[in-house]
C-alpha cells in the first residue's frame, strides 16, 4: 500500500465533496486567495499601532465565524478561545452589540454611545433593540461559543488551555514516557470532524514573561506551540504582533514601500516564518497621503476622500496559495465592519458622501 498517495487522495476526495470549504469569508476577492478560514491552519496579522488589527482580527475571526454559525448550526461548530490583554471584556462585549446592529439592524453605531459614555448618549431605539429577546438570545449563544481569557497569561498558561481543548476535541493518544515526561503525540482523532476550535491571541507584545526571559524568547515560544498545536490537533490560531516603530519603518515610506514586511514586526519574526498565512494594513490617512491607488483619501475643496474608511491591506505570506495580493476594504471603526471597494473608478461622489452616514 503506497501510504502517502492513499493519504494524499483522502484529502483530495474530501476536497471534491465539499468538506474542504472551511468558514465562508464575507470578502469575495480576498477568499479567492485565501480560501476561507481552514482547520491546521495559523494566521498572523499585523499593522502599525492604531489601524485595526483587533478589528480586522474581530471581523475575519470571531464575528464572521460566529454569525456564519449563528445562521446556519446544522452546518459547522464552533469554539473559540479569545486571549486579550489588549480589550477589557466589557469593550469586547459592546463591539459585538455594535456590530449586531450593523449587521441585522441597519444602524451605525459606536461602542462609547452603547455605554453612554462622555457626552455620548445612547438612543431608546438602539437600547430597546439591545434589551430586545433577539439581542439576549445572540449573546447567550455568544457565551457559550466563546471563551474570553482577558487576565494575564504567558506562553505556559496558553500551551495547557491548548492542550486542553485538544482533549475536548479530540482523544490524544501520547508516546512512551520518558523521565516522567510525556513522549510525542502518536495520534489525534477529533470527535467532530466538523468543529472549528479557533484561539485568538490578541496580541504576542501583551504576553507576561518569566523567569527573566526577554519578549522575543517569550513570543518564540508561544508561536512554537501554536505552530505545534494548528499542526497536530488541527486547530486554527490567530496571532496579532505590532509593527516597530524606528527609523527603518520611516525609510520605507520615504520610499513609497507603505506595507510592511517581516523585518518590520516588533520583538521577533518568528511568528511570521512559523505562520501559514499573513495579512498586513495600512492606513493612508493616517500616513496623511491624498491618494492610495487611485483612491481619494484626504477631503479637499472639490470633493470628500475617504479618510480613515480606507484599509488597503495585503496577504505577504501564503503557504500553498497566491501572495503580495492586495486588497482594498471599506472599514467602519465603530463596529469593527469590513467590505470590500468597488475599483476606484467606479466610485462616485455620493459613495464618498454615504461612507460618512451615522445611520445605513
Amino acid at each position: 500500500m503506497n501510504k502517502y498517495y492513499e493519504k494524499s487522495k483522502e484529502y483530495r476526495d474530501r476536497g471534491k465533496k465539499g468538506e474542504n470549504k472551511g468558514i465562508p469569508l464575507n470578502l469575495p476577492k480576498l477568499k479567492k486567495v485565501i480560501p476561507n478560514i481552514q482547520k491546521g491552519k495559523y494566521y498572523l496579522i499585523s499593522t502599525d499601532s492604531g489601524v485595526g488589527k483587533t478589528k480586522l482580527t474581530n471581523y475575519l475571526f470571531l464575528y464572521t465565524p460566529f454569525f456564519k454559525y449563528m445562521e446556519n448550526p446544522s452546518s459547522f461548530d464552533i469554539d473559540i478561545n479569545y486571549y486579550t490583554a489588549e480589550m477589557p471584556e466589557e469593550e469586547l462585549l459592546a463591539e459585538l452589540q455594535a456590530y449586531w446592529l450593523f449587521t441585522k439592524k441597519g444602524i451605525l453605531v459606536d461602542t462609547d454611545h452603547i455605554y453612554s459614555q462622555g457626552e455620548n448618549k445612547i438612543s431608546d431605539k438602539v437600547d430597546k433593540l439591545l434589551d430586545s429577546s433577539e439581542c439576549i438570545e445572540m449573546m447567550a449563544l455568544f457565551e457559550e461559543k466563546v471563551n474570553i481569557v482577558n487576565e494575564g497569561f504567558g506562553y505556559k498558561y496558553i500551551y495547557k488551555e491548548l492542550i486542553k481543548s485538544a482533549n475536548k476535541h479530540g482523544k490524544i493518544v501520547w508516546g512512551k514516557e520518558e523521565d516522567g515526561q510525556k513522549g510525542f503525540i502518536e495520534s489525534y482523532t477529533e470527535y467532530n470532524p466538523n468543529m472549528f476550535n479557533i484561539n485568538i491571541l490578541d496580541n504576542f507584545q501583551r504576553l507576561q514573561r518569566t523567569n527573566g526571559e526577554s519578549a522575543k524568547q517569550t513570543i518564540d515560544e508561544l508561536s512554537r506551540r501554536m505552530d505545534w498545536a494548528r499542526q497536530k490537533f488541527n486547530q486554527i490560531w490567530v496571532g496579532l504582533q505590532q509593527i516597530n516603530r524606528n527609523t527603518k519603518n520611516l525609510d520605507r515610506y520615504k520610499l513609497e514601500q507603505f506595507f510592511p514586511g517581516p523585518e518590520s514586526l516588533k520583538d521577533s519574526e518568528n511568528p511570521y516564518h512559523d505562520c501559514q498565512i499573513c495579512i498586513v494594513g495600512i492606513s493612508p490617512a493616517g500616513l496623511r497621503l491624498k491618494t492610495f491607488d487611485g483612491y481619494k483619501v484626504l477631503h479637499d475643496k472639490e470633493s470628500k476622500g475617504l479618510l480613515d474608511r480606507l484599509r488597503p491591506i495585503r496577504v505577504i505570506k501564503n503557504r500553498g496559495g497566491i501572495s503580495n495580493k492586495v486588497g482594498y476594504l471599506k472599514f467602519f471603526g465603530e463596529c469593527a465592519y469590513f467590505s470590500e471597494l468597488p475599483e476606484p473608478e467606479k466610485i462616485t461622489r455620493e459613495h464618498y458622501n454615504n461612507f460618512f452616514e451615522k445611520y445605513g
